[in-house]
């Protein structure tokens, strides 16, 4: 955007480190802010008479420490890390020289960047195509492909032919993330780390352990009564207490051979392979997320994004179909396999 709303701004100490919550508004705000139309808003003034705004530019946000970011912050924020300056070093000299300099070329610079504004759109989807080529995610291909094109367009004038956006994407490949480092970036990740590693309070014990290890805990295969592995020979660890330790959170497993209940009827399941239902209305299960960037139903949300994730399951008429969880039967559980949330490779 060229027009009179485009406008750089600059955010010192754009992180709160008490209050992450604060810093994510704020990176949200500039998500929108940098794409399309911008942000726009309304608010009221002191005569009752509504007044829109819009917010759009770019924007750069200073931190010692940045905040928290999803793949969808990642794929459109630039981090540049500056060195520490060591010891007795003085560089008050360089930057008053540098600072002349961008006073007496960032006009031209300027200039040169509107005049090239239509150079700078075709080489952008030239440079787009060959950073996709090289194994750049389709959420970081604008971005990446735009960093190019501008930097294109202030050095070169004329368009780049397929070998020279080739060799330019070479000269950033370090910078492209791979799959599986955007998916451990992934908000649905994220959340699964932080419930994973979640302790909670063994029954008529003091004894805390990450859900993690009760849930890889009823993975294990059946042994004959005292023949149990070391780490589970305490009573605590035992099935029973430990499903009804799970019960109480929500949670149920059900392994990929999981034998028939006393009833004679095979587990409930809605795919093959270690899966989990979980019942989201669990409260115990949300206080777990409480004052997180995933409390309330966002945890669910996390949840549904998942490929392994199935719904509420329901039988032939149509009705929504109660899952045994402990002691108790209840509607709206959903399943996700194990191996999705790293916790089997029944999956790989």
């Amino acid at each position: 955007m060229v027009d009179g709303r485009a406008i750089p701004m600059l955010v010192d100490e754009a992180s709160d480190r008490v209050d992450q919550r604060a810093a994510r508004a704020l990176l949200d705000l500039v998500l929108s802010a940098t794409g399309g139309e911008g942000t726009k808003g309304a608010r009221g003034g002191s005569d009752g008479i509504a007044r829109k705004i819009s917010v759009a530019g770019s924007i750069i946000m200073a931190s010692i420490r940045p905040p928290d970011m999803e793949a969808q912050h990642l794929g459109r924020f630039t981090i540049i890390e500056m060195e520490a300056a060591k010891q007795g070093a003085d560089h008050t000299a360089e930057h008053r020289d540098l600072s002349a300099w961008c006073k007496d070329l960032g006009p031209a610079l300027w200039g040169r960047a509107i005049a090239g504004w239509e150079r700078y759109r075709e080489a952008r989807i030239l440079l787009r195509a060959a950073v996709g080529k090289a194994g750049c995610q389709p959420r970081e291909m604008d971005q990446m492909g735009s960093l190019l094109a501008g930097w294109w367009t202030l050095v070169h004038d004329h368009l780049p032919t397929e070998a020279e956006a080739d060799d330019a994407v070479r000269g950033v490949i370090g910078y492209i993330r791979s799959v599986d480092q955007v998916m451990t970036q992934s908000g649905t990740q994220q959340m699964i780390d932080f419930l994973l590693s979640q302790k909670v309070q063994m029954n008529r014990s003091t004894d805390r352990q990450p859900l993690n290890v009760l849930i890889s805990r009823m993975l294990e295969p059946d042994t004959p009564r005292g023949q149990d592995s070391p780490e589970y020979q305490d009573i605590n660890y035992s099935r029973d207490n430990v499903a009804g330790v799970l019960a109480s959170y929500g949670i149920r497993v059900v392994r990929a051979n999981e034998p028939p209940g006393r009833s004679g009827q095979p587990a409930l399941r809605a795919s093959d392979g270690d899966g989990l239902w979980i019942w989201p209305r669990n409260a115990m299960l949300a206080a777990l997320f409480k004052e997180t960037v995933f409390a309330g139903q966002k945890y669910m949300y996390e949840f549904a994004r998942m490929e392994s994730y199935r719904p509420p399951p329901k039988d032939s008429r149509g009705r929504e179909c109660a899952v045994s969880i402990g002691k108790m039967k209840h509607k709206g559980c959903f399943w996700v396999r194990c191996c999705e949330m790293g916790l089997s490779f029944d999956g790989d």
